[in-house]
């Protein structure tokens, strides 16, 4: 079995190479919390404070469409991913998302005190910093080309093929609204397989 600090570096070493010491830094901030299903990480006008690893879990990020009266999903994590308030961590600014756990869960937790007395310690952790979020940025990315380009149906088949466990444990209407479609839409598409 995999010890919970060699999942973390896995993760985090497929962003950049840690050197000893800097794993040992990690190993010290980083804390494993255990959370229940529909705790919620962030709210909108809070600033993020924490950053988080997904032991095990699933977590969603949305906003409140108030027009419509209904959540927005941005984006959805499992397990092994790194997850954070981008709009508020970063610049240390009120965040407009709602950061929720759909399962009970199990996080690593560090705070931004801690990763900002990394980076002045260790420079190296700057090179990963900046890998963590350029990759994050380029899915991001990816994601809304997809959204605006591709028809439901790819954008169905994209996440299908790419992301398979979301389909066993995020809630349909949470997948639709990631895939910018209606519930009733996806459940078609599925419908059809």
């Amino acid at each position: 079995m995999i010890s919970q600090t060699e999942e973390l570096w896995q993760a985090l070493h497929a962003h950049y190479p840690l050197d000893a010491a800097l794993k040992r830094q990690l190993q010290r901030i980083f804390t494993q919390k255990h959370y229940a299903r529909n705790h919620f990480l962030a709210k909108p006008g809070s600033t993020a404070r924490h950053a988080w690893f997904v032991r095990k879990g699933a977590v969603r990020a949305y906003q409140l469409d108030k027009t419509r009266g209904t959540e927005v999903v941005s984006w959805l994590w499992l397990d092994g991913d790194l997850v954070w308030a981008a709009d508020s961590f970063c610049r240390r600014l009120p965040t407009r998302l709602f950061i929720q756990l759909l399962e009970d869960s199990v996080l690593q937790v560090v705070s931004r005190q801690d990763l900002d007395h990394t980076l002045e310690h260790f420079p190296q952790y700057r090179h990963l910093e900046r890998a963590v979020a350029e990759s994050f940025h380029h899915r991001l990315h990816q994601h809304y080309h997809r959204r605006v380009s591709l028809p439901a149906t790819a954008r169905y088949q994209h996440l299908l093929q790419t992301r398979p466990q979301l389909f066993l444990r995020v809630p349909v209407k949470d997948i639709a609204s990631f895939l910018g479609m209606f519930p009733d839409t996806l459940s078609r598409l599925r419908g059809k397989r």
